[in-house]
């Protein structure tokens, strides 16, 4: 058993029995008083003189105490002092998260801040980015999820935690460290007959026991935001619709570690007459991306209470999601009919949850009703199957406005189809309305059963009609007069497998089949779908035998071009299939059998090869090599003429002095600098007509200085604009018009880009104009759909009027296209980001290039991917850079660095490759000031160099042409070591080559002592 579960399990021994949990309430301020202060810490040990916290009035309830904190200084927290048990790694062992209740008054200024929490200097939480703070004037429910302590002593009590800001105003009352329950077949009822306004909170840390219950009664109104680990079985007695897996903010708590099983099912003793009952997911405001669930998902862009879990709906329990785009991932999901999977519970439109399911490679069944809330068809409610395991889903009322999307495993569409076509009914599927998704079946998945489809569906992968039998598939619309099309790509199979002529598989198309030669990374192949026929062990055939595998209206194919099935046939007997007119003038594909001898048909080679472009070539890194150069990066740089640069949080970072060291280190590495936020919209115009250069005019004095370049960024984005503009960038609350939006843009373009004329070298005009779901391209492989703003509000063109003002104001300016989740060709959103990018192009918009964020994590890179997208941007005259590049990881151990590093280095070897792609730019200089988690920077808090920092050094060496340090400071001291463990040869350009390479070489030599000699040699 694991230390912590031990300690756990050691320390709640006493209440494993209890109806509630003990939380402990650390500081509630009650017995404080009025005028009492508290310490405000600094991490950086700077004079906090004029930060403050005290307790006072609550300002809502007189009668309550609270503490009143005022922020002037960066890094300044409130210091309170933990009790000993929960000291050191105690902490969080015992405690998950920190909860609290928080206020801004309507003075504090700027609504995007983030909250930090600490024990001694280690940090435990930090918001990623920098996220809206809330509502002013009103009390808010808040909770954040503590990293372990890893690096603080055992004895370190001192807690600090706070806004991280140099100007805000706020209360927090009633800090709560709960400790776990332990699960051991109690009930705990929370079920009371409450309102709306009297929400029950369960916020205890709970641990289950594999092989023991824990059931838990809820109320009609619940927010449930406990965390949750183990094995065991939890009962979910939902009293009513409003029982939230989460808390009042949206957040919902940290079940990774739960691997057991959630049972939902109705309770009905305290409200008899609820709405539903069951449960809803809060979303941690994560918008999911339907189109790439992997990566969204790796992002932590869904919710992943039970992604290592099972959940069972039993009848009379429904499953919702809170509104907007959201995920939901659960390991195992089962549903018994009279159960329903719905979304959002209110009947309004542009509410899209999907449900990614099947994680745990398990086999289940989804016999209740999936449908968005009051069948509303403007709603998406979608299933993303991943896994190996195999779903089948036998409903016959569904409504998956979403589609369904097979990652992996298999789908079998296993509801009663003659019924459906007797009684109209809308099937497995439902039916599609308006924009509402098809199914799609990537290269992995598989598609089969003997039910109906009610929906397009594009296959790359596997169609397997049946259901463990011969049977037949129908892609049919029996509610309505809609005759979906099934589209075949070139990596299609189809599979036939054939018992008797009156006994085979089948698929019968209401619409036309159509052909797609855009394979899953959207390349144009010349490889046609196949068809294999498969004869059961017992088939027996005899000759004229005429077998039907597909029907459809007619055949059709993109662009009009011609097309077949590729027809991979059996060893047994002569085929011949044909295409052929049928009844009412159908299309029919027919097999027939013209002998029972074995004609050879069968005796082909199958090629499952991919025509895939993968001009990339992995080089290892060899770090250790690296760090025997000291050359600035940007020297490297300069001999190439390419610049590598950073963004600069001018706020944090004194650029005006000389001897800063962080802006030393800047001025030492790179040629190239962006402000961080002081170009963006709120801040060069907080007030309309008013501008304030300041920030910006600092950094281009500090780049003139330092002969550097400069980006600009950004005149038109959806986020950080003034409050005078829009209250969230999306919303038109002021209630501006088309032409007066227009007139907001073209002055702001005009008075900034002229500001910075001749000094700024090129600018994001537009910053992530795309919509994170990108599922259009599947069917429409040239279409893109734009993220709603403030600036749609105009219209699509405001896109073009924007790149032509910034043109007008400095005709000599790079002007860029600038978006994330972009970077890799074949993903839905790159594609959207192309088609976009040459829509501009191809319509004389004054556009220069991309740029490709590249906000990314360890392990998730894929280097040929990113190549083939890079260079596809030159074909169309573009150029492609690298704009905010940072790499995230889950810890900073070992091989976490130095997969960090390497990742670095693939990333800037594909790029400076090219000349259309001359800049890559990091966000950020070290970790501590990232707006991300993770240590995704090249230095530690602390300024020193990690082995990502040589990571990116060695590829700019290398594209360069430069040997590590030229030929200075190589050992050519031949001195016996003692015995080597490893030889390594290199070029003198630092590529790594083979012992059968002849010339001169660097030789690193590995000697079992430990030393370490480089010379230079001639092989």
């Amino acid at each position: 058993m694991k230390r912590k579960q031990l300690f756990v399990l050691l320390m709640l021994l006493a209440i494993a029995c209890a109806q509630t949990a003990t939380a402990k309430t650390v500081w509630d301020f009650e017995d404080c008083a009025i005028g009492q202060k508290f310490k405000m810490w600094n991490l950086f040990g700077s004079e906090a003189s004029t930060s403050s916290a005290v307790v006072e009035a609550d300002p809502k309830n007189p009668n309550n105490k609270v503490l009143h904190v005022i922020v002037k200084e960066w890094n300044t927290f409130v210091e309170f002092t933990l009790p000993e048990e929960l000291a050191g790694h105690r902490l969080t062992d015992m405690v998950k998260s920190v909860k609290l209740n928080f206020y801004r008054p309507n003075n504090d200024p700027d609504n995007w801040k983030q909250f930090h929490v600490f024990l001694g200097d280690e940090r435990l939480f930090q918001d990623e980015g920098y996220p809206y703070q809330g509502d002013q004037d009103v009390w808010q429910s808040r909770e954040y999820k503590l990293a372990p302590v890893t690096e603080s002593a055992d004895d370190e009590r001192m807690f600090r935690l706070g806004i991280h800001h140099e100007n805000s105003d706020y209360y927090i009352d009633n800090i709560v460290l709960d400790t776990y329950i332990v699960a051991d077949g109690q009930t705990l009822d929370y079920c009371t007959k409450n309102t709306s306004s009297n929400y029950t909170i369960i916020n205890s840390p709970i641990m289950t026991v594999e092989g023991k219950e824990l059931t838990i009664k809820t109320s009609r109104y619940t927010y449930w935001s406990s965390v949750v680990e183990g094995s065991g079985r939890i009962n979910l007695m939902s009293g009513g619709e409003r029982t939230f897996l989460g808390n009042s903010s949206k957040a919902y708590p940290d079940w990774t570690k739960f691997s057991g099983d959630l049972h939902v099912y109705p309770y009905k003793e305290v409200e008899g007459n609820c709405g539903f009952y069951g449960l809803i997911w809060m979303h941690n405001g994560k918008t999911f991306i339907a189109d790439d669930p992997i990566q969204s998902a790796n992002e932590g862009k869904v919710n992943n209470c039970l992604a290592n879990a099972s959940l069972y709906l039993h009848e009379g329990s429904t499953m919702a999601a809170e509104q907007g785009l959201r995920g939901m991932r659960i390991g195992k999901l089962e549903t018994e009919k009279g159960s329903v999977l719905t979304g959002y519970y209110k009947s309004k439109s542009a509410q899209n949850s999907y449900y990614m399911i099947g994680k745990g490679d398990h086999d289940a069944t989804l016999a209740g009703r999936i449908a968005p809330w009051q069948d509303n068809m403007t709603m998406k409610v979608g299933l993303i199957k991943e896994g190996k395991g195999t779903y089948r889903i036998t409903g016959n009322d569904n409504l998956i406005t979403g589609g369904i999307t097979v990652m992996d495993g298999t789908v079998l569409v296993c509801n009663d189809a003659a019924e459906a076509k007797t009684k109209k009914l809308s099937g497995a599927t439902g039916h599609k309305s308006g924009d509402n998704n098809g199914i799609v079946v990537r290269k992995a998945g598989t598609i089969g059963g003997d039910g109906s489809i009610a929906l397009p569906t594009e296959v790359f992968g596997t169609m397997t009609p049946g259901d463990g039998n011969t049977g037949t598939l129908h892609i049919a619309d029996y509610a309505n007069d809609t005759k979906p099309t099934l589209t075949l790509r070139p990596t299609a199979i189809l599979n036939m497998e054939i018992r008797s002529a009156a006994d085979h598989d089948a698929v019968e198309v209401e619409g036309n089949v159509a052909y797609n030669n855009m394979d899953e990374n959207f390349d144009a192949l010349d490889k046609m779908p196949r068809i294999v026929i498969q004869l059961t062990e017992d088939a027996k055939l005899y000759k004229g035998d005429e077998l039907v595998l597909l029907t459809a209206a007619g055949k059709e194919a993109r662009g009009n071009m011609e097309w077949n099935f590729n027809i991979i046939y059996p060893k047994a007997y002569t085929w011949e299939v044909k295409e052929r007119e049928g009844e009412n003038g159908r299309l029919e594909l027919v097999a027939i059998v013209t002998s029972e001898e074995y004609g050879g048909q069968g005796d082909v080679t199958i090629d499952d090869g991919d025509e895939e472009d993968n001009p990339f070539e992995e080089t290892t890194l060899d770090i250790d090599l690296e760090m025997t150069d000291n050359t600035p990066i940007r020297t490297y740089a300069d001999k190439i003429n390419k610049f590598v640069g950073t963004c600069v949080p001018v706020w944090s970072i004194n650029i005006d002095d000389a001897n800063n060291e962080e802006a030393k280190r800047i001025a030492r590495d790179f040629n190239m600098v962006v402000c961080e936020n002081e170009m963006k919209f709120a801040y060069v115009e907080p007030s309309q007509g008013q501008f304030d250069f300041y920030h910006g005019d600092r950094l281009v004095n500090f780049a003139t200085r330092n002969n550097m370049r400069v980006r600009g960024h950004t005149l038109v984005w959806h986020k950080q604009v003034a409050e005078w503009l829009s209250s969230d960038g999306i919303k038109n609350n002021k209630n501006w018009t088309r032409q007066q939006l227009l007139d907001i843009m073209k002055t702001h373009i005009e008075k900034v880009v002229g500001h910075w004329k001749g000094k700024i070298h090129e600018w994001d005009v537009c910053n992530e104009v795309l919509s994170d779901d990108q599922g259009i391209v599947w069917s429409n492989p040239d279409a893109y759909t734009l993220r709603p703003s403030i600036w749609t509000v105009i219209g699509e063109e405001f896109l073009d009027s924007a790149f032509v003002w910034a043109h007008r104001a400095d005709p000599d300016a790079v002007l860029i296209l600038n978006d994330y989740g972009v970077e890799f060709k074949g993903d839905a959103k790159a594609e959207a980001l192309f088609n976009l990018a040459k829509r501009l192009k191809d319509r004389g918009v004054p556009i220069d290039g991309v740029g490709l964020q590249c906000h990314l994590d360890v392990y998730g890179v894929d280097p040929s991917r990113l190549e083939q997208n890079i260079k596809r941007y030159n074909d169309i005259g573009l150029k492609c850079v690298i704009t905010e590049l940072d790499l995230g990881m889950d810890s900073k151990n070992e091989q976490n660095l130095r997969q960090q590093a390497q990742d670095y280095f693939n990333i800037a070897q594909v790029a400076l490759k090219y000349d259309h792609c001359n800049e890559l730019m990091i966000w950020g200089l070290t970790d501590n000031r990232s707006w991300r988690n993770g240590n995704p920077l090249l230095f530690d808090a602390d300024l020193n160099e990690k082995p990502a920092y040589y990571g990116l050094h060695a590829a700019v060496r290398q594209a360069s042409g430069t040997p590590i340090g030229g030929t200075d400071g190589i050992d050519e001291n031949i001195a016996d070591y003692g015995e080597p463990v490893t030889v390594n040869l290199v070029s003198l350009q630092g590529l790594p080559v083979g012992k059968s390479y002849r010339g001169p070489v660097i030789e690193v030599t590995l000697f079992k002592n430990g030393q370490k000699r480089i010379r230079k040699t001639f092989r």
